[in-house]
Order: structure tokens, then sequence, then C-alpha cells
């Protein structure tokens, strides 16, 4: 096996994290993997990050700075690309850390001549979060795909946080893969989405490198999670463009039985406990989105009975009775978490016990 020797440039978005990035950039120092390129994005952070990482640029010459105008963590990842020399490249947020082997690991991964991508695993704190969506999520098993299988992104752990990603850069590169900067949350989604069926070697291994802060307070992802319509508004748009993409890869309509019962999925999470108005605009948003992007035929192909149901409300009836929208909706849910968990999130909307 042909093994490359080669730099590997650390991405670094910044934004109004001076109080963590002391702690990200410490972390970076202490690699053990000595030849790195740490290029922080400051974009336009109104706080004293940009004088914090000019001290760090000037205590560590790997310490690269760019700033511009704030435009959002796209941007900013994009921006870091643009600009990485590197032969391998992979992404720290500014409030996390790596573990002192990650980068050793991420070279000796990628060194491969073939391999395009490596997923690696990650701790989160603070502990006392004990969430078990978290552990499995962060937690892949050792595993290597030399071709694309849809099971890269339906049974592995491979999303939707796109730090724990390492690419060659000559992948990127080829692919001319980048962020979506038209969306202001659920880029990761986007990206990995994009990034594996582009893959022809995208190796997993179980190793925990990163260590996550999860929902640091006044964060974008902490702001989101209290607006429970907004954020399904913004997972049908990210659904939208995640189908944009592969209907330009010429892919969607092989993969579209299982791409529609995850959109159902991913787009109407928490469709069930939201106020009847707030369903009614996404399902009028979701049935725009089917209609887009499939035919009736397509959706009768579905595999599973609750899934084609539901598609198939949303797609025949964009003005459909709510009673019937829910209720296919409802059977959904039921189908795939079971009823009570389904009737949970009915009645949790009015506070009411459904055990």
């Amino acid at each position: 096996m042909i093994r490359i020797m080669g730099k590997v440039s650390v991405v670094v978005p910044v934004y109004n994290v001076e109080d963590y990035l002391d702690g990200c950039l410490e972390s970076l120092e202490a690699q053990t993997y000595r030849d790195l390129e740490i290029i922080c994005v400051n974009d336009g952070s109104t706080d004293g990050s940009e004088d914090k990482l000019r001290q760090w640029a000037e205590r560590d010459g790997r310490v690269r700075v760019i700033c511009q105008s704030n435009a959002g963590p796209s941007a900013a990842r994009n921006a870091g690309i643009r600009a990485a020399t590197g032969d391998f490249i992979c992404f720290l947020d500014p409030d996390d850390r790596f573990l002192p082997s990650a980068c050793e690991e991420i070279h000796e991964a990628l060194s491969s001549a073939d391999t395009d991508v490596l997923v690696f695993g990650a701790t989160y704190i603070p502990a006392s979060l004990n969430s078990p969506w978290l552990d499995y999520a962060l937690s892949p098993r050792d595993v290597e795909y030399t071709s694309f299988s849809t099971d890269v992104l339906f049974k592995e752990q491979s999303r939707p946080f796109v730090w724990r990603l390492a690419l060659k850069a000559s992948f990127l590169a080829e692919q001319g893969l980048r962020f979506d900067e038209e969306l202001p949350f659920g880029e990761d989604q986007v990206f990995c989405f994009a990034v594996y069926p582009r893959s022809s070697h995208t190796v997993f291994i179980s190793k925990k490198l990163y260590e996550y802060r999860a929902q640091r307070p006044g964060s974008l992802m902490d702001q989101r999670f209290k607006d429970l319509c907004g954020k399904m508004l913004e997972h049908a748009d990210v659904l939208e463009h995640i189908y944009a993409d592969w209907e330009r890869l010429g892919i969607l309509e092989k993969y579209c039985s299982q791409m529609v019962s995850w959109g159902l999925d991913f787009a109407l999470t928490n469709m069930l406990r939201a106020p009847q108005d707030d369903f009614i605009v996404v399902a009028q948003r979701l049935s725009g989105i089917l209609r887009r992007f499939f035919t009736e035929d397509s959706l009768r192909k579905i595999d599973v009975k609750a899934d084609r149901n539901l598609a198939l409300n949303l797609f025949r009836r964009p003005q459909a009775s709510v009673f019937l929208r829910k209720k296919a909706a409802w059977r959904f849910f039921g189908a795939r978490y079971g009823r009570k968990l389904a009737l949970r999130w009915v009645f949790s909307r009015y506070h009411l016990d459904a055990s």
C-alpha cells in the first residue's frame, strides 16, 4: 500500500468565541503530528477573538489568520478550504478540542493513496449531559466502503457533524466540494450528503479523536432548539438542497425510497407536537418539495407502507385536510418509533400523560 507524506490543514471557523479559543488552539499546539497548518477564519467577530488569534499567530508560526465580514460558518469554512495548502483537510470548531493524537491518526488513515474520506469518533462535554443519542452518533465502528452505498449514510454513524470528517485535499478539489453558503443552518448535513456519494473509499474508525462542547449557551444550535416550527422549516430547506444535489448527480431516482423515507423523518421530527398552524405550514412546504423532485409513480414504489402513504398524501393533496394529514403523519411515526412514543409526542403539546 502506497503511503503519502503530507501536511494536515485544520480549518477553524471563528465567531465571537474568545473565551474558548485558547483551549481549542492549545489542543492543536499539543498534537503529536507536527506538520500542521492551522487556518483560523475570523468571521467578523465583534469580541476579542481577532486579537486572540493574532497573539496565537505570533506564538505559533503554523497559525494563519484570515479575516472576513460576517458571512456564517459555511463561508468561513470555505475560506479555510480555499486557503489550505495541506494534503489533508479537517475541521475543528473553536469551542471544541482535538485529542493529542488526532492529526496523527488522520494522517495515518488518509495517507493510503486510495482513501478519500475518514470518519472518526468523538466524546462530548459536559459528560453530565448523558445523551444516548450523542453517545450513539459519535461512536462509529471500524469499517471501510470501497464504493458508495446508502448504508454509509443510513446505517453508519456518519452524520451530521462535519468536524468528524477528514478529507484528502485532492478529493475536495476534484469534486469541487464546498459548504452551501445559502443555508444558515444544516450545512453539515448537506455537506455529508454531498461527500459520501462522491467518495470511492470511505474509512470509519472507532477511535475518539475529538472533544465536542454540546450546546454552548448562546450558540446558534442552542438558540434554534427553542423554535420547533423554524427548525422544521430549516430541515425542509436542507432536504431541498440535498435532493437538488442528488438530482444533479443523477442518483436521486435510484435511491428514491430511502431518500424520501429519511426526508420525511428528518423534516417532520416535531410535526406531531407542533401547533396546528405550524403543522400546516411545514406540511405545505414539504408537499412542494416532493412535487418538485418526484413523480407519483416513484413514490408508489416506496418500500414501507406508512412512509409511502404519507409521501403520497403530501404529494397528491397540496391542500389536504389537516385531519387526514395528521392521521398519515401519526401512522408514519407510529410505524417508525412505536405508537406509544408517537402518542407521547402528540400529547406533549397539551402537557397530557399518554402512558
